[in-house]
């Protein structure tokens, strides 16, 4: 399809012995929210890491915007210097992790500003400028002079989003992001994630949120044992899903 921002092509995975992802075909389109769940532990995390190519997969493509990058990620390495087509795809590809990983010497501002002075090459005045506006956008107007130990666990991870976002990235990826924060923190990042979905970024959320998935996925994967089991809408998977064992996760979340 025109549109198709990102394939999967039989992605495996292994870390010595253990095969954690076992053929993983997917697309995903721009403007789509595509929502993964499944027990911990079982490849969403080794998933999101080999689109991005922080972990090269074994064998299979990912091909984005129509170029395929795995293949040479296994003939090349992960360098930049050996490897300096992987700057596109890190470039356009945003990943925000469970934590933080945010400079504690930085103030909020300059966490922000250092991706676009470092890798797009951008004057100090304009990377300035892309951040205030990234933080603004994320509610953290105020914060721009603030250390990252002065920021609540929600806060810090409003950063790690605008770090990403002002990269002006084609697709996000979010791992767990609220796993690590205190339950009264998560409904301000959930909120954030709503209105990314409603501005029409692409992206991929694994996530343990039904409401999110629920309001804002345009599909849900549930993923277990280095497969895709079963995925379809939010109201077909979370209301009848088919498989036994996409039921039983759904259970035992729910209690």
């Amino acid at each position: 399809m025109p549109d198709e921002i990102l394939r999967l092509v039989n992605l495996r995975k292994s870390f010595g012995d253990q095969e954690i992802l076992r053929g993983i075909d997917l697309e995903v389109h721009r403007g789509e929210t595509v929502v993964v769940i499944g027990p911990s532990g079982k490849g969403k995390s080794t998933l999101l890491k080999c689109i991005n190519l922080i972990t090269v997969p074994d064998s299979g493509q990912v091909l984005f915007m129509g170029k395929e990058y795995a293949e040479s990620a296994r003939k090349k390495g992960l360098g930049l210097s050996a490897n300096p087509e992987l700057r596109f795809l890190r470039t356009h590809i945003g990943l925000v992790f469970q934590q933080f990983n945010l400079f504690p010497h930085l103030a909020v501002l300059d966490n922000v500003m250092l991706a676009p002075l470092r890798v797009l090459g951008i004057s100090r005045d304009d990377a300035r400028e892309r951040s205030l506006k990234v933080l603004e956008r994320m509610g953290l107007a105020g914060k721009i002079e603030t250390f990252p130990s002065k920021l609540s666990g929600g806060e810090q991870q409003r950063v790690a989003i605008a770090r990403a976002l002002v990269m002006k990235p084609e697709l996000m990826l979010f791992d767990e992001i609220t796993s690590a924060l205190d339950p009264e923190l998560v409904g301000d990042v959930v909120k954030d994630m709503k209105q990314l979905a409603k501005d029409g970024m692409t992206m991929i959320v694994v996530t343990h949120q039904m409401s999110f998935a629920k309001e804002c996925g345009d599909r849900i994967l549930f993923v277990d044992e280095g497969l895709i089991i079963e995925e379809g809408t939010p109201k077909s998977m979370l209301s009848h899903p088919r498989e036994e064992r996409t039921q039983a996760f759904l259970q035992r979340i729910r209690v």
